[in-house]
């Protein structure tokens, strides 16, 4: 049995691709900490599948750091669950976050010299990264990754925050081996339309995608996205959207309650051939959705933030990902890429 760490519902697409190719005597066993997308792959009910949810969040304060009682038990635990399954080769799209999962990988090479792939999705750490800083935080995070996860880590600042990446000692010590695998949208459409959503779910007027902003009180006031997204919809017509909730915290402002709205479990980036435009604040699937020839629209130079930091990362990280993205500067240029 093949085992596919897949963390993010950016990776959905390239899990499915592996499955869907795949010959129909093999078997996979799907890794997440994600519900919803434990959700995604019930609905779809592939019959060569098995499906882990990993619930597990350590308490990390100094008596856990000191003391690991709480990982050690749960390494015993998730090692012996996994282990049942007899895995032969994994596959893997991180490059960052994913402790539990990139222990767990550790684990099972040093255990059974197992085969592991990197297929990589979103851009890499490399050294030249203009955001790398090393203070406090940054030896902190270090420092808890080693101790509880035996993990190395870097660390970067992007805005005011501290992400950790895999250190490239990672991929050597486990010999992992880069694969170029792309995704199949003709295969997961069929799926999709089958299984989950068939052609007249929606009108066939609804053919924007209006993606959840998760930074409303983070960055943005709740205020300021409200009559700006109240403006945009008046314009455009709220029959013409479907709100597509982040997966597993919905959350609606204004008039986005007024359209129809995707289950949340649904992966955006399994939606390309559905709609023709794309729009949203900070979501990587309008990067994905504006590569795949989708209008895609961020409202990243519409809406004032109060922490331009944040802002300027967010705008840098879409535009690594796709040229394409469209970064109007008012409401009125938005209604009119969407009207065009």
């Amino acid at each position: 049995m093949k085992l596919i760490i897949c963390c993010s519902h950016l990776y959905v697409p390239t899990t499915l691709t592996i499955i869907l190719s795949a010959d129909k005597s093999e078997s996979f066993s799907i890794y997440t900490d994600k519900p919803s997308i434990v959700k995604l792959f019930e609905s779809l009910a592939l019959p060569n599948c098995e499906i882990i949810l990993d619930d597990f969040h350590a308490d990390i304060g100094i008596v856990e750091i000191i003391f690991q009682r709480q990982v050690t038990k749960y390494k015993k635990e998730i090692i012996k669950r996994i282990q049942q399954y007899q895995i032969s080769k994994i596959y893997f799209f991180h490059d960052g976050y994913c402790e539990q999962a990139n222990w767990i990988m550790k684990k099972l090479y040093e255990l059974n010299d197992i085969p592991i792939c990197y297929n990589s999705i979103s851009p890499s750490y490399d050294d030249s990264f203009p955001y790398l800083r090393k203070n406090l935080v940054y030896f902190k995070l270090k420092t808890i990754y080693f101790l509880l996860w035996n993990l190395n880590v870097i660390s970067i600042k992007i805005g005011y925050s501290y992400i950790p990446f895999m250190s490239p000692s990672f991929y050597t010590s486990l010999k992992v081996i880069n694969t170029n695998i792309i995704s199949n949208y003709n295969l997961t459409n069929k799926l999709l339309t089958d299984k989950l959503l068939p052609k007249n779910l929606f009108p066939v007027r609804s053919n924007i995608l209006l993606l959840q902003c998760t930074y409303v009180d983070i960055m943005i006031t709740k205020e300021k996205y409200t009559e700006t997204i109240n403006l945009i919809i008046d314009r455009i017509g709220s029959e013409r959207f479907v709100f597509k909730p982040h997966p597993d915290q919905m959350k609606q402002f204004g008039k986005e309650t007024a359209c129809m709205v995707m289950p949340d479990f649904i992966s955006a980036n399994l939606l390309y051939y559905r709609f023709n435009a794309y729009l949203g604040y900070e979501s990587a699937a309008l990067a994905e959705a504006a590569n795949m020839g989708v209008l895609s629209i961020s409202l990243v130079n519409v809406i004032p933030s109060y922490d331009n930091g944040k802002k300027d990362s967010i705008y840098k990280y879409l535009l690594s990902l796709s040229d394409n993205v469209k970064f109007p500067c008012s409401v009125e240029e938005t209604v009119a890429l969407l009207n065009a």
